[in-house]
């Protein structure tokens, strides 16, 4: 299933040398030749608005991780080269893992509620799940990147709690633009 999504995602970037992704009848969506595509050089991206978007949302998260190293001690970025890094890393751990994390974290707080809980429960319980789950992708970002460096698990946590709260400010400042 990822890697059916993936594929029709790069389809749509005109990411060269991809097979076309198949509808679910089972044929594929207006074919090239060949079954192939192939980018042209001079050929704008396809999605702009969608790279733009990755580009603000990495410079957003640099720009966070900056703060966030001056407001906490333990959690240390090195300058903002190491934040643009950090950053990156952190994308790419969101994009690869966090489909997979919101099944965990749905199953763990299907566990904890009973049927006979209310709702409101078990979506705070999958809220912090999806918390640890955070500050587990931070910790795991300050081993694979250089120059960022998280003390314990407690500074990961409280460094995840600020970054929900700064993009939940920083979402809804985007929605008043």
């Amino acid at each position: 299933n990822y890697q059916k999504t993936v594929t029709a995602m790069l389809w749509s970037w005109n990411v060269p040398c991809l097979p076309a992704p198949a509808q679910e009848s089972g044929t594929p969506k207006n074919p090239p030749p060949g079954g192939m595509t192939f980018a042209s050089p001079r050929q704008p991206p396809a999605k702009l608005k969608t790279y733009m978007e990755f580009l603000i949302h990495i410079v957003t998260t640099s720009i966070v991780l900056l703060v966030i190293s001056k407001l906490l001690r333990g959690f240390e970025v090195d300058n903002w080269v190491t934040a643009l890094i950090a950053a990156l890393i952190l994308g790419v751990l969101h994009a690869f893992l966090e489909p997979f994390s919101i099944h965990v974290s749905r199953f763990i707080a299907g566990l904890l509620a009973s049927a006979d809980l209310a709702n409101t429960l078990k979506h705070a319980i999958q809220l912090l799940m999806m918390l640890i789950i955070n500050a587990l992708f931070l910790k795991l970002t300050s081993v694979i990147g250089p120059g960022f460096r998280i003390s314990n698990f407690g500074n990961a946590l409280l460094a995840a709690l600020l970054f929900a709260v700064s993009n939940w400010l920083i979402g809804e400042a985007f929605n008043l633009l």
